[in-house]
């Protein structure tokens, strides 16, 4: 009796394996059958390969091409989410509506955004390297990816239509230059919806809606100026691979370190005089060590970074150039061309016709350029401008050169700039020099009278921050006096 029992059990217990390997076998089929019927498929002629995911039926005349399924429904995408078929690079900014930064000039001031970037460098950086790796496989014959990469586009993405919109044309290119390297033709700047991080550095937007685009190979002086009127207005859903990811949290504080090393310096500039079609920075001139970033070096009596490593040296038959960057707003110079005037007298007076100066005047203007003004600053001897925004075009400076930033008077706030001076001497052994000083004339009656006064309360006071720190600029001839010989002193 008890042998008849278990053989029955035994017998039931075969019956019920070979169900369920029948329903296993059956389940299999039927999801691989839907999952072909609902597959994309990209076709790589060269390699005769073809690549399957969800979307498209894969059965119509593809012959002898070798397929790959990826089996794991979390790396499938839809075939409508790719773009051309592969999966675009993306550099995906964080929200900004409640950031600071929307308080301090929002995307299109100069200095703030360019701190934000710069802490994203060195993620693209590690990215690039990681897809050209992969692209290097697929071409030498290993096994192709899942997903072909666009190496040639960039999307950059913000998740707010106010902040692409209102990032001016030097701050595109500023973005395009560290995240793009220049090494890719079309740049998008868009704006999605949501964005949905998944697997493998994959993120998915939503409601996308590019708002400028530029072609790096066409007209390199316009770049970045005009919206792009053939994309403007088209919602896209795509997915992309990730190519940097700009957050709040990682924004450079500490020490006005902007740059690690020469490396990551050379780095930068390369990419930007790729971007703009300019020549090359000479990382070679006036180089030496330094390794200490701390208030010391920086007069703050009179904003002279200490411990020169030698004078600037222009070189024989180069010309010798001051450009003054005029503002468009506050801090204005009063009597741009009357400075240009003076200075030229003071500085090539009883000098020979080879050591004469050239000094003109560049009105700031969202309408310019950015790859022209990048290049104009490439070859200034000498940039003159009051404090703002505008001084982060020190990053553009040549290797050689003086950075010379004027306060209004009772304002004097040398360290901002002083300090990534600083932090270039220790990190890059550039010994770029920095001249920065309070003007000696106020800019009305009421700042005359007050303003020892309102200096004291600019650290606890919106309304005396706002009264000296917005005063024009007056250049004394003592002011003027005293620049002209710092240059002929400093600069052979």
């Amino acid at each position: 009796m008890r042998n008849l029992i278990v053989r029955k059990i035994i017998i039931c217990l075969g019956i019920a394996c070979v169900l369920l390997c029948i329903s296993a076998l059956y389940q299999s089929l039927h999801s691989q059958q839907s999952w072909t019927l609902l597959s994309h498929y990209a076709l790589n002629k060269a390699s005769k390969t073809l690549r399957v995911g969800v979307g498209v039926d894969v059965g119509n005349g593809l012959g002898n091409t070798d397929i790959y399924i990826d089996t794991d429904p979390n790396n499938r995408i839809k075939g409508s989410l790719l773009v051309n078929g592969k999966l675009p690079l993306v550099v995906i900014v964080d929200p900004l509506l409640d950031d600071d930064i929307m308080y301090l000039g929002g995307t299109g001031h100069w200095y703030h955004m360019t701190q934000r970037i710069l802490a994203s460098m060195q993620e693209s950086e590690e990215h690039w390297a990681k897809y050209y790796s992969h692209e290097a496989e697929k071409k030498s014959g290993g096994r192709p990816p899942l997903y072909d990469i666009d190496m040639n586009s960039v999307y950059i993405v913000f998740q707010e239509d106010f902040s692409v919109k209102n990032l001016g044309p030097f701050m595109r290119m500023v973005l395009s230059s560290l995240t793009a390297k220049g090494d890719v033709q079309n740049i998008h700047f868009a704006y999605a919806t949501k964005v949905n991080n998944l697997k493998n550095e994959i993120v998915h937007l939503e409601n996308m809606q590019i708002v400028f685009h530029t072609n790096l190979a066409l007209n390199p002086g316009k770049l970045f100026l005009f919206p792009s009127k053939e994309v403007d207005g088209l919602e896209m859903e795509v997915c992309g691979k990730v190519l940097a990811h700009i957050t709040a949290d990682q924004m450079i504080k500490s020490g006005y370190q902007f740059f690690p090393n020469r490396k990551s310096f050379s780095t930068f500039q390369s990419a930007v005089a790729k971007t703009c079609s300019i020549s090359q920075y000479d990382n070679t001139a006036n180089m030496t060590n330094f390794s200490v970033i701390d208030d010391s070096h920086l007069d703050v009596t009179k904003g002279i970074i200490a411990g020169h490593a030698k004078p600037i040296v222009v070189p024989s038959g180069s010309v010798r150039r001051i450009v003054i960057y005029q503002r468009d707003l506050s801090r204005q110079f009063d009597d741009t061309e009357g400075m240009v005037s003076k200075l030229k007298h003071m500085l090539n007076e009883g000098q020979p016709e080879s050591l004469h100066w050239e000094v003109s005047i560049v009105y700031h203007s969202d309408e310019r350029a950015p790859c022209e003004l990048v290049a104009l600053i490439q070859k200034a001897t000498v940039l003159l401008s009051s404090h703002g925004f505008q001084s982060m075009l020190l990053l553009f400076q040549p290797t050689d050169s003086l950075l010379v930033e004027v306060f209004p008077k009772y304002y004097f706030r040398p360290k901002v700039y002083g300090r990534i001076q600083l932090g270039l001497r220790a990190n890059t052994g550039i010994a770029r020099d920095l001249l920065s000083f309070e003007s000696g004339v106020a800019s009305s009656t009421l700042t005359t009278w007050l303003g020892p006064l309102l200096s004291k309360c600019v650290p606890y006071s919106p309304i005396c921050r706002h009264l000296l720190r917005d005063q024009d600029v007056y250049m004394s001839k003592h002011d003027l006096n005293y620049l002209a010989n710092f240059i002929l002193k400093n600069i052979t």
